[in-house]
């Protein structure tokens, strides 16, 4: 299969594609910080004071009855609510960095008779965040595995 996107961390793994979870447009937002310093008799200047925040959006289809792509809803959920960073990989192996799971919509039509929609849009919203220490990366996936504030008994 080829793979459009990949976003992953300890709670999870979705890969983005034309089946089952179908992306069709995705959004990049990358932005500069400056800062405005007066210069008497002449424009104010700008300086360049880093790397300002980083967003991507992903318009996704999805037909539940037809090609699936709920169970892979299910899994974003979970690395959303995990609050750890995911890993994300564009298709043509270019590492994007790591993202927050900030938003999740999705939308049902064409209902079904157990209320689910045989079309569900899904649209996502990542932030740019931290690279986990590995220490971090793999007590996530301990808390992952034995639940959290569970033993291992």
């Amino acid at each position: 299969k080829d793979m459009l996107f990949g976003l992953q961390n300890a709670a999870g793994q979705v890969t983005f594609e034309v089946a089952p979870f179908n992306t069709h447009e995705v959004e990049r937002i990358s932005t500069a910080d400056f800062v405005e310093k007066p210069v008497v008799g002449t424009r104010p200047g700008n300086e360049f004071t880093g790397e300002g925040a980083e967003e991507f959006t992903m318009k996704c289809r999805l037909f539940p009855e037809v090609i699936g792509g709920l169970t892979e809803l299910e899994v974003l959920r979970k690395i959303q609510h995990s609050g750890g960073p995911a890993h994300l990989l564009r298709g043509d192996g270019e590492d994007l960095g790591w993202f927050a799971l900030t938003e999740i919509r999705e939308v049902h039509t064409f209902l079904n008779a157990n209320g689910v929609g045989r079309m569900v849009d899904v649209q996502i919203s990542l932030k740019r965040s931290w690279k986990p220490t590995a220490a971090e990366y793999y007590a996530a996936q301990a808390e992952d595995a034995y639940g959290k504030g569970k033993s291992r008994d």
